[in-house]
């Protein structure tokens, strides 16, 4: 049963965070740079803390009620590698894009998208069908255009 949780929380988690961190940075610039940090270091504290509960059977989580099909979710030990990376390399990007975009504008917007791609592409490893894949991909995608787009030159 925790298992399963921490599986929610780590795809929900940074669409939260998203929105929250969206918000303080309306009024503060370095508290969503500082939150952002605490974000992704919580999750992937959160991911380090999950392989304790996959074992070799893995953690299924079904819903059959959302998206029409059902969302269906399974974390093994193959997936849970991509997992672990996906976490562990976006806190420490994180860590470097808040001096790195200092100078930048937009950083509010570029953040916000950061964080629903990092919950598309966690949501990318975890998918257990072709629906959840194919959906978390599209969401990846679009997300991440926006972060490609964000310097708008050409």
């Amino acid at each position: 049963m925790i298992g399963k949780v921490l599986v929610l929380c780590i795809l929900l988690m940074p669409i939260v965070g998203a929105i929250i961190a969206y918000i303080i940075g309306k009024n503060s610039k370095k508290g969503r740079d500082i939150f952002n940090v605490l974000l992704t270091g919580l999750e992937f504290l959160l991911v380090v803390i999950l392989s304790r509960y996959i074992g070799d059977e893995g953690i299924n989580v079904i819903m059959p009620d959302i998206m029409a099909e059902g969302l269906y979710l399974r974390v093994d030990p193959f997936r849970y590698i991509f997992v672990w990376l996906t976490s562990f390399i976006w806190f420490v990007t994180t860590i470097y894009t808040t001096q790195y975009l200092i100078k930048y504008k937009n950083r509010n917007r570029y953040y916000f998208f950061y964080l629903i791609t990092l919950s598309a592409t966690i949501g990318v490893f975890i998918s257990a069908d072709m629906l959840n894949l194919f959906t978390f991909f599209e969401i990846m995608s679009f997300t991440s255009y926006i972060l490609i787009i964000h310097d708008e030159d050409r």
